[in-house]
């Protein structure tokens, strides 16, 4: 077969784009990136943004342009930027690690990740700085989402533990009252001195002996169940990013108590806190670690071994930080599966038992506090898991604080209370405490409390619960006057929730969380009264 001619490939020729076309595609690129992307000087003033950040920050570009970043940003974003800027001037940009910066927008607050790029002028000073930020709103909301399934997780695994803690003092508490019900004829009769004929004197007198140890033992058990709630509250409830100082190892023992349910039945529990500084994080965020961390520890171990295993709590000031370390004499965890425990949904439990989120999540919150969570372990011998927290800037270089001067209570100083809830055997129990020292009107509903205020001027306090059926403790709130609003001190027992929360967040008014001890109760009344005599004294 004779060779064919070789032929020359067919060639488009293009004409060179001009620099205008360029310029134009990169506009476009720039306009329709799915980036949020500003630019800055050195100061901070906006210089450009393009159309994804102007519709995700709802302005146009002549309202935009010459205004100052952090306006845009919330308190801690500006600080954020306030170190980049610093950075960037000193030539010390972070090496490719995004800085997270909330946007302020008419849609919301925006989270975002921001990616930085520096123009420099001739003489090496930082001219414009280029903000590209991927807007990940979405996947914090899924984030907390994710940390608050797990947390609901965790009080379902421990929920008949729970019941059971709580219905042991709730049947003591029973059984006293109905044994005081029961006796209360004879009570009245020996107290009007006038005992029946054929009344036995010994079982009478063992009654009044009786009183105190059933009125103690009735108060300890319904203290027992107060502790319980309030704990499952702090540890249910939606959690801010808000951080706080935290004790430590009151941390631990607050946790301990909510996962005791879980140990008893499998191991003692033992406790070895060191002296330690105070930490500063999420206290909620924390008390999930732990729990996580507990719940864990007391499944490594089978049913039914209590003397022969142990779980071990110790706190210990390390390496400018703290840990905390929980370790087992459990199962162990095999070294094929060691390395995978901290991925997303992995879990070596039977279906039914384990999410796969337990250590994910709590890896994560412990990153997110500068920290780190490390585990060592053996098949046979057991697991220990240890969180190491650092210090805050405060606790640094803290002296340590010295007991502050008691003083001497002021004397109560007698008012005009408004007291309004929508559950009547409390509001009776309310009055029967305040009337001791205070004129008090009672209202059983929002609307009826808000008729109260106009009947009567001169009320000095008005103690309200939050949440009630039609018109809430809120509402009442945003209706009333602003003159009449310091005078408010709120009390709630659901503390779960995000509303109240919030709502309780943004106020200055006091808050007292249900169950209320008689002696906080007057003492937060008494304070308000004295506050309110006060500013209307005459000068």
């Amino acid at each position: 077969m004779a060779d064919r001619p070789r032929q020359e490939p067919v060639r488009s020729w293009v004409a060179e784009p001009t620099v205008q076309v360029l310029l134009e595609r990169v506009r476009h690129l720039y306009d329709s990136s799915p980036l949020m992307y500003l630019i800055v000087d050195a100061e901070g003033t906006i210089l450009e943004a393009n159309q994804r950040a102007l519709r995700r920050l709802g302005k146009e570009a002549v309202d935009l342009i010459g205004l100052p970043l952090e306006g845009l940003l919330d308190e801690d974003s500006r600080a954020a930027l306030g170190g980049l800027l610093s950075a960037v001037d000193d030539g010390e940009l972070p090496a490719g690690q995004p800085v997270e910066l909330k946007l302020l927008s008419p849609a919301g607050e925006l989270v975002t990740s921001a990616t930085v790029a520096v123009t420099r002028g001739s003489d090496g000073t930082p001219v414009e700085i280029h903000l590209m930020m991927l807007d990940i709103s979405d996947a914090r909301r899924l984030e907390q989402r994710m940390l608050q399934a797990d947390r609901l997780a965790c009080v379902g695994q421990l929920a008949a533990g729970v019941a059971h803690e709580i219905n042991n003092p709730a049947s003591w508490v029973i059984g006293n009252l109905r044994y005081l019900e029961e006796r209360l004829p004879l009570l009245m009769d020996l107290l009007r001195g006038d005992v029946p004929e054929g009344t036995d004197g010994r079982a009478a007198g063992a009654l009044l002996v009786e009183l105190p140890r059933l009125c103690q033992e009735s108060l300890h058990g319904m203290e027992r169940i107060r502790h319980i709630v309030r704990d499952l509250q702090l540890f249910a409830r939606e959690q801010g990013e808000s951080r706080e100082r935290i004790d430590v190892n009151t941390l631990c023992d607050t946790v301990a108590n909510m996962a005791w349910p879980e140990i008893r039945r499998r191991a003692r529990l033992e406790k070895c806190y060191g002296d330690i500084p105070p930490v500063w994080g999420n206290a909620g965020r924390l008390s999930q670690v732990l729990l996580n961390l507990l719940i864990n520890a007391a499944q490594a171990i089978p049913e039914g071994a209590q003397s022969r295993n142990k779980i071990v709590i110790t706190t210990a000031a390390v390496d400018g930080g703290v840990t905390i370390s929980v370790r087992d004499t459990g199962c162990g965890i095999p070294s094929t599966v060691l390395p995978r425990i901290f991925d997303p949904f992995f879990t070596t439990k039977p279906p039914g038992k384990g999410t796969g989120l337990g250590l994910s999540v709590s890896h994560e919150i412990v990153r997110a506090h500068g920290g780190r969570l490390d585990v060592q372990s053996e098949v046979g011998v057991g697991s220990t898991f240890t969180v190491w927290l650092p210090l805050g800037a405060e606790e640094q270089g803290a002296e340590p604080t010295r007991p502050a001067q008691v003083e001497p209570a002021p004397q109560p100083t007698h008012g005009k209370v408004l007291v309004i809830d929508d559950e009547p055997e409390l509001l009776r129990a309310l009055a029967r405490t305040l009337r001791s020292t205070h004129d008090v009107i009672l209202a059983s509903s929002g609307a009826e409390g808000m008729e109260q205020l106009r009947t009567h001027r001169d009320i000095d306090v008005v103690l309200c619960d939050v949440m009630m059926p039609e018109t809430s403790g809120m509402d009442l709130y945003e209706s009333v006057p602003h003159a009449l609003r310091d005078r408010f001190i709120f009390m709630s027992g659901d503390t779960a929730s995000g509303a109240v929360q919030a709502f309780l967040g943004s106020l200055r008014a006091p808050h007292l969380p249900k169950p209320v001890e008689p002696e906080e109760l007057l003492r937060a009344v008494d304070q308000a009264v004295r506050r309110r005599r006060g500013a209307r004294a005459p000068s």
